[in-house]
């Protein structure tokens, strides 16, 4: 039992269930707990740090799903970023991400992300990122407003989805 007002752990406003965003949303890669500056291949199943340090390049395995059954694709991964560098997400996003400079989409399952300046970290920071998709907060064919994405169930990928719930 728990207090909770909204589904999307990612916004400003209101609480969201403990833990929901490590649950239910993987990234593209995971950290190990006894290494440090350690990274796995979670949804990608490559990574390549650009010799010069400016840019990651992440391909997501083919076998990647949503709880939907959808792929996760490259557009959901921009998605992603984009969203929680937008206006209605927390600002610790914006700031752990100050140093990126964007993320280009190179096909359908790789996205490279470039870097504003050589940090051996970012590429470990931005593989960090939850991935969700770009379905998750659609209503008659249009994207909500992030921020008024609040009860929607949340389109995750990671191990866990939500059960029953009584309000």
């Amino acid at each position: 039992t728990s207090t909770f007002d909204k589904y999307n752990p990612f916004t400003i406003k209101g609480s969201a269930p403990a833990y929901l965003a490590g649950l239910m949303f993987d990234s593209l890669l995971a950290g190990s707990l006894d290494e440090t500056a350690a990274g796995y291949g979670l949804l990608a199943e490559d990574v390549s740090v650009a010799a010069d340090g400016l840019s990651a390049t992440f391909r997501l395995r083919r076998e990647a799903r949503f709880h939907n059954g959808d792929p996760v694709l490259a557009r959901d991964v921009k998605h992603s970023y984009d969203t929680l560098m937008g206006p209605h997400t927390s600002p610790a996003y914006k700031t752990a991400l100050e140093d990126v400079a964007g993320l280009d989409v190179l096909d359908e399952r790789t996205v490279r992300y470039r870097f504003k300046k050589r940090n051996r970290e970012l590429p470990l920071t931005v593989g960090g990122l939850p991935v969700f998709s770009r379905q998750w907060g659609m209503e008659n064919g249009k994207a909500k407003p992030f921020d008024q994405v609040v009860m929607d169930i949340p389109i995750g990928s990671g191990p866990y989805k939500i059960g029953p719930v009584k309000f």
